[in-house]
């Protein structure tokens, strides 16, 4: 084996295990908080939230390429954190599911929210939009329809 194929040592994998579990347990927590503020449409809290949800999706970025310069595998822990691990993972995916439902149903819910008001502009819009005939008189209804922005930028 080459110096930089050498087996982790023992304190090497306790010390990566633990700093999966609480970076895992923390991104759980940050998803869970997410979840929350969307349901509740806390848009403060998000910005907040998705700043350090983002920190941390970088520092487990930087967990991974760390192991993968150290040569650490799944299959150099032992039973028991492999164990622990696969139950981290199971949690935080479960979490991560929950956040990506209820950031899809925030979604959904917006959008019909704006597709119902940008109705309500266009029918407003279609009844103000009053013209003039050849004889000069008012026409009630416009030959053409009138131009409604309905572009919108959004962010979620």
């Amino acid at each position: 084996m080459t110096e930089t194929a050498k087996k982790p040592t023992l304190e090497q994998l306790q010390k990566a295990s633990e700093s999966l579990d609480k970076l895992l347990s923390r991104l759980g927590v940050c998803l869970e908080q997410e979840t929350e503020a969307v349901i509740q449409r806390n848009v403060d809290a998000l910005s907040i939230i998705q700043a350090e949800k983002s920190a941390l999706a970088d520092r487990f970025k930087g967990l991974l390429k760390e192991w993968k310069t150290k040569s650490i595998h799944l299959d150099d822990f032992d039973e028991a954190q492999q164990n622990q691990i696969a139950a981290a993972l199971n949690t935080f995916q479960s979490s991560l599911m929950d956040n990506a439902m209820a950031l899809e149903a925030g979604q959904k819910a917006t959008r019909r929210v704006m597709d119902r008001l940008m109705g309500f502009v266009r029918r407003a819009m279609v009844k103000e939009n009053n013209s003039y005939n050849a004889m000069g008189r008012l026409n009630e209804k416009a030959s053409r329809k009138p131009f409604v922005p309905t572009q919108l930028n959004e962010t979620l």
